[in-house]
């Protein structure tokens, strides 16, 4: 028998205090329960509300099934044993048996199978039974009355017995229940005999009622006593096999070690089933080896314990133990020991099974002659099951930590294992201030991200694979190579006292990382940034001091590629400014300037015939309550690291657009540049976004100019190059902005619509240096005639470089010669002389 909640709680309509009380049920314990069985025998009669109505439950959903699976049966001894009794004869006394003996029972039968086909049978079940009961067995019995000792009266009798029998030993709707309903069936007899002026004979009604109704009255009490016991023992077993598995379960499960959780299962074990003492043992292809823990019975003496000191040594149980462990299979065997309780003893083997392998095997003693009945035995297999978890997952733990602690691509050590490692030496120079430090450097490949994306991800696996080999095996043996993370990699090295180490350490790992690597057939230059820092800065934790070597490498790459810092205390409030800094600029771009306002300036685009300004470039500044003007490629550097430059490149795009509408009601022909970040321009509403910009601020797309580099455009090729049709389809030109660095591939120059070339403001310096500088930008500017384009020479910043240009016909010149970047106000009155003059001095 197996009791389940879903049994109890199988009525969903049930009144509110029977709801109640199966609440109520979870709070009676094991021991609550053992107490209810050791009481006197008459209390099982008269069960706390609670436990009474789940035995109800229980006891209908099991007369349900029975019905379910019988109800076939007695229709078909019915049919074949009680209807051909009434071909056998005829008469007055046939047809009343017929009526009051027959009918009743198979119109009973019909009913009962209506109520075994509903879904809810359990629902009814009793209700039908105890009724059907009450109809056949009132019938019976006024037929015995009426015919008395004739053949057919005899028979009615007979089946009275018959229903009486049913009713209290197979149909489990209690005895009392069903003595109820036999009384009544007797009494409904006695009015209808009194109805049709029918004798009772007192003898037939004691012979073939009473006597019946004691008999099986006093058994169906006893049954439903068992019944009442069974029910209470399955409950108290399912309550404590719950309650150990939870008990070992949230010591298995959790952190406490194998061991521990094992020795409270043997104790658990033993307190419930009565058993002395019971030990676990490891279990090694087939032989039994090393304990793992036992426990012994608080109540067991000092003579019994020495006892089970001789009883109970390896050489006696050992080729019992083992055949069950090389079996599998549950033993026992009995010992003419005394140990208290009998003159003999049993010795219980429980082999514990994982992955098809017995691995430790569960012994117990018990003071008694032991056999397992059906819930010791389940309670038992759920034990062993749960002890084979733990056993198996500490096996599993041990291999999760051997990959946990390394990379998986690389076979090095990852980041757990490091700070393990970093935290081994702190701990060793805070115990013993004699013990040398450690230095931790951290390296990051320089622009790792692009070199996966021009070649794909296995080929920088491969490369991080190889760096890993040439880590480990070109630095010192007493060195520890880790990787980290993605790109980057760690190097521990113990024995380091002084600053000037840790900068040794740099060049060190320098000097290995600069070595080309042959990746399919070619030869690949890689450069890092390495921050660096040792333990005698005063660490307590091994994850502060990486924190603190990561925070040197991310500044050293900042400065720029293969360049290397060791950390100082000064770094921690440039990475605190820096974090401000972003989360400010978040607020800017979200509409909050929260005393730091984001505004523009603008430089003066000149024509070189004219001497007139046909435009401005808008430059993106930014004056920080605290930290003052913050230069613009840092604020750029900000955005591009949080994330917020295409944010940052629409604000500049909006703001200029409405700004050059305003002006242009000054001046119609003004021009406004803006320059496009690379994830801003390959964006697929590009072009929808910027004409709704220029709608708004009723700004003509001819008038707008886009600047954007080469490499940018080569970033998002693709998208890159589908905007930059759907922009000239629109007018809307496009300048390629700092050509002669990057890429400056001329081979683009025809593929691209582009309107303008914009020649980067280095070479202005190669013009005075050498004649070689001004040749480069001859030829320049003579492509661009032959293809058709506009060019502009930016940072100009005297005559010389000014006249040079005129004289190559260069169209736009830009830069400090003609005007610097200038505030909103300033540029107003720069475009009004503008219109008061007919050019511009040069």
């Amino acid at each position: 028998m197996h009791i389940t909640k879903s049994a109890i709680e199988a009525d969903t309509n049930q009144p509110a205090a029977e709801k109640t009380a199966e609440k109520a049920l979870d709070h009676y314990s094991a021991r609550d329960l053992r107490h209810l069985l050791a009481a006197h025998p008459l209390t099982l009669f008269r069960l706390p509300k609670p436990l009474e109505f789940a035995f109800h439950s229980h006891a209908r959903k099991s007369a349900a099934d029975w019905l379910k699976k019988s109800i076939y049966a007695l229709i078909l001894i019915y049919l074949i044993v009680v209807l051909p009794v009434g071909f056998l004869s005829s008469g007055e006394a046939l047809s009343l048996w017929f009526q009051l003996a027959v009918m009743p029972i198979g119109v009973v039968l019909c009913w009962v199978w209506a109520v075994a086909q509903l879904k809810r049978a359990h629902r009814y079940v009793e209700a039908a039974l105890t009724l059907g009961v009450t109809t056949c067995l009132s019938g019976t019995i006024l037929c015995t009355f009426i015919l008395g000792f004739d053949f057919f009266g005899v028979i009615a009798a007979f089946e009275s017995i018959y229903i009486i029998l049913i009713a209290f030993s197979v149909l489990k709707i209690g005895a009392i229940l069903s003595l109820a309903s036999c009384l009544g069936a007797f009494v409904i007899a006695c009015i209808g005999a009194w109805w049709v002026d029918a004798s009772i004979d007192g003898l037939l009604a004691l012979l073939f009622f009473g006597v019946p109704l004691a008999i099986c009255a006093l058994n169906g009490l006893m049954l439903e006593f068992a019944a009442r016991k069974d029910f209470l023992q399955t409950l108290c077993h399912q309550k404590e096999k719950t309650h150990i598995a939870q008990q070992f379960q949230q010591s298995g499960l959790g952190r406490t070690e194998t061991n521990v959780a094992i020795q409270q299962l043997l104790e658990r074990t033993c307190e419930h089933m009565g058993w002395l003492l019971g030990r676990a043992k490891y279990v090694n292809q087939g032989q039994v080896g090393g304990l793992i823990t036992q426990h012994v019975a608080s109540e067991v003496s000092a003579p019994i314990g020495a006892t089970l000191n001789t009883f109970w040594p390896e050489r006696s149980t050992a080729s019992f133990v083992t055949k069950a462990a090389a079996s599998g299979l549950n033993a026992q065997e009995a010992h003419a020991i005394h140990l208290g309780e009998q003159k003999q003893s049993t010795h219980l083997v429980f082999p514990v099974v994982h992955a098809d392998r017995c691995v430790a095997v569960l012994e117990f003693i018990s003071p008694r002659l032991e056999a397992l009945d059906t819930h010791a035995s389940a309670l038992m297999e759920q034990i062993v099951q749960q002890c084979s978890q733990v056993i198996g997952r500490k096996k599993q733990q041990r291999a999760l930590q051997q990959i946990a602690l390394k990379d998986r691509l690389t076979g090095l050590p990852n980041r757990s294992a490091l700070i393990g490692q970093i935290q081994r030496y702190i701990d060793k120079s805070l115990e013993d201030s004699n013990q040398s430090h450690c230095a931790l450097l951290l390296m990051g490949i320089d622009s790792f991200k692009t070199i996966n994306e021009r070649h794909g991800q296995p080929y920088g696996d491969q490369l991080l694979t190889i760096l890993g080999q040439r880590l480990r095996h070109h630095l010192p043996q007493h060195y520890s190579v880790f990787r980290i993370s993605s790109d980057e990699f760690a190097i521990l090295a113990p024995y380091v006292d002084s600053n000037t180490s840790l900068q040794t350490f740099i060049d060190h790992a320098r000097k290995v990382m600069n070595q080309k690597i042959t990746i399919q057939d070619e030869s690949v230059s890689i450069t890092c940034g390495y921050g660096v820092t040792a333990s005698f800065n005063g660490y307590q934790t091994g994850e502060n001091m990486l924190d603190d070597a990561i925070m040197a490498m991310h500044i050293a790459k900042q400065q720029g590629h293969n360049k290397g810092l060791v950390f100082e205390e000064s770094m921690r409030s440039n990475i605190l400014k820096r974090h401000q800094l972003i989360e400010d600029l978040r607020r800017n771009l979200l509409g909050d300037e929260n005393n730091n306002p984001l505004y523009l300036e603008y430089q003066a685009i000149v024509s070189s015939d004219t001497g007139r300004t046909s435009g401005f470039e808008a430059l993106v500044r930014w004056q920080h309550s605290q930290y003052g003007k913050i230069r613009p490629d840092e604020l750029i550097e900000l955005a591009a690291d949080s994330q917020q430059l295409s944010a940052l490149t629409y604000w500049v795009l909006n703001t200029a657009a409405q700004q050059l509408g305003e002006w242009q009601n000054i001046d119609p022909n003004l021009t406004m540049s803006v320059n496009i970040c690379a994830t801003f321009f390959a964006q697929d509403d590009l072009v929808h976004d910027i004409i709704d910009t220029l709608e708004r601020h009723h700004v003509q797309p001819s008038t707008l100019r886009l600047e954007i580099t080469e490499s940018e455009i080569i970033e998002h090729i693709s998208e890159s190059m589908n905007n930059l049709n759907r922009l000239h389809q629109a007018n809307i030109p496009v300048y390629l902005d700092d050509f002669g660095t990057g890429y400056s591939s001329f081979h683009y120059l025809a593929s691209y619509p582009i309107h303008t070339l914009k020649i980067d403001k280095s070479f202005m310096h190669d013009i005075e240096r050498d004649e070689k500088g001004g040749i480069v930008v001859k030829n320049i500017i003579t492509l661009c005639r032959d293809l058709g384009l506009a060019v502009i020479a930016e940072g100009v910043e005297n005559k010389r470089q000014a006249q040079f240009l005129k004289q190559l016909n260069c169209d736009y010149i830009q830069g400090y010669l003609y005007s610097k970047p200038l505030p909103k106000d300033d540029a107003v009155q720069h475009i009004g002389k503008q219109l008061t003059a007919n050019t511009a001095p040069v």
